[in-house]
C-alpha cells in the first residue's frame, strides 16, 4: 500500500459516486488498510481531495501536452482533446474528476474549490491558444472569441459526459464532438 494507491483508488471511487459519496471506511476497505493509516498521510478529506484533484489536474495537462507533441493542426487538436473525454466515458463509464467535482462544488472544502477552478481554467486556457490558432489559420470560422468558444467547448463536454452516463450511452457524448467540429467551421 502506498500513498499513490490511496489517491488512485479515491480517485475511481471520486469518478464513479461523487465526493458526498464515498468515506475513508470505503476507500480503506478497497484499499485493505486501517482508516487511521487513511488518516495519516490525509488528515482530512480535504486534503485527499486537493491530492486527487492535483494528481488529475497533472496527467491531464500531460495529456495535453502530448496534443501539442503530436500535431499542430488546431483541427485534429481539438478532436484529440475531446477524444480524452471520450475515452474517459466508454472504457470506464466514469466521469471527469473536474466534471464531477464541480457538480457538487457548492458542498466542498474551499481548497479543494481552488483545484477545481484550477483545472477548469488549464483547460480553458490550453483551449484558447488553440482556437487562436485556428482562427488565424482560417480553420475555424466562428464568430465567437477564443476565450468564450474554449468555455463553450468545455461547457458542451463535460455535460456530455454526464448525459452519455446517464443514458449508458458514449454516443450522446461523440455527438457533442462532432457538432463541436461543426461549430469551429462556422455551420450552424
Amino acid at each position: 500500500m502506498t500513498i499513490d494507491d490511496i489517491v488512485e483508488t479515491a480517485l475511481g471511487l471520486v469518478q464513479a459516486r461523487g465526493y458526498n459519496a464515498f468515506s475513508y471506511r470505503d476507500l480503506s476497505e478497497l484499499v485493505g488498510i486501517k482508516t487511521a493509516s487513511i488518516h495519516y498521510y490525509f488528515p482530512t478529506k480535504a486534503d485527499l481531495g486537493v491530492a486527487m484533484m492535483r494528481r488529475y489536474r497533472e496527467g491531464f495537462s500531460r495529456s495535453l501536452t502530448e496534443i501539442d507533441e503530436t500535431t499542430s493542426d488546431p483541427e485534429e487538436s481539438i478532436s484529440l482533446y475531446a477524444a480524452l473525454f471520450e475515452k474517459t466515458i466508454k472504457t470506464s463509464e466514469k466521469v471527469c474528476l473536474g466534471g464531477m467535482l464541480a457538480s457538487e462544488f457548492l458542498s466542498l472544502p474551499e481548497k479543494v474549490r481552488s483545484e477545481v477552478k484550477a483545472f477548469f481554467v488549464d483547460n480553458e486556457t490550453w483551449l484558447t491558444r488553440v482556437i487562436r490558432v485556428g482562427k488565424k489559420s482560417g480553420k475555424f470560422r466562428v464568430r465567437m472569441t477564443p476565450e468564450s468558444l474554449a468555455n463553450t467547448i468545455v461547457s458542451a463536454l463535460e455535460g456530455g459526459m454526464l448525459a452519455a452516463r446517464t443514458f449508458h450511452d458514449p454516443g450522446r457524448l461523440s455527438s457533442v464532438s462532432g457538432s463541436i467540429r461543426l461549430l469551429l467551421k462556422g455551420a450552424t
